[in-house]
Parts: structure tokens; C-alpha cells; sequence
């Protein structure tokens, strides 16, 4: 059988060929996203008084326990409770988190495998 190539040289079999692929790495990525579990993120609510950096909100990675009450409470934020983030730029934000998790929260980036 002859294959014909079109106006940029590909042939019906490379074509398919390159569809299954791009297939199987959509279903693969798929499949590894939702199998890795997500990193909790969340804010406490810093009252009045707080510090510059903490005027407002203290973002941490993990779960609400005493380990990230103290991180935030060391940054400055008398804490009043617990919120979720907010998005807006009109709030003061402090993160206690590492460079690396910061950036990567900034740019989008799960860093599921990387430990805290």
C-alpha cells in the first residue's frame, strides 16, 4: 500500500500515530493528577494590632493545628480565627510556608512531591 503525504509531509499512519500518543499523555497526566493528593492550604483571620506583614491574614501550608498557629503567631498575626485565603489585593498577606512553596502557590505548581 502507498501512502500519500500531505502539504507538510505527514502521512494517514504518522498522524494516527501521533493522535494515539497525544491520547495516552492526556490519560496518563489525568490519571497522575488526580491520584496525587493536594497539599492543604488555608489563612487565619489576624486581628487588629497584628503586624504590617500580617495586617490582615496569615496563609499556611498544612492542616489547622497548633504547629502553624505558632508559625503564624511568631510572623506577627494575633490570631482571631480561621478563613479561607482571600484572592483580592486589597488585603495584607503573610505566608509561612518555604521560598519553594511560596513560588509555586504564585505560579500555580503542585508540588505534591515535595516535602514541606
Amino acid at each position: 500500500m502507498i501512502e500519500h503525504s500531505d502539504s507538510n509531509g505527514l502521512t494517514q499512519s504518522m498522524k494516527l500515530a501521533f493522535q494515539v500518543w497525544a491520547s495516552a499523555a492526556i490519560c496518563a497526566a489525568l490519571i497522575f493528577a488526580s491520584a496525587s493528593p493536594l497539599s492543604a492550604e488555608g489563612c487565619y483571620i489576624c486581628k487588629p494590632g497584628s503586624s504590617e506583614a500580617c495586617k490582615h491574614y496569615c496563609r499556611y501550608r498544612g492542616d489547622d493545628d497548633w504547629e502553624n498557629r505558632k508559625k503564624c503567631q511568631n510572623a506577627g498575626c494575633d490570631i482571631a480565627g480561621t478563613a479561607s485565603c482571600p484572592n483580592g489585593g486589597n488585603y495584607q498577606v503573610c505566608y509561612v510556608m518555604d521560598a519553594l512553596h511560596i513560588l509555586a502557590m504564585r505560579y500555580g505548581i503542585l508540588l505534591n512531591s515535595v516535602a514541606p
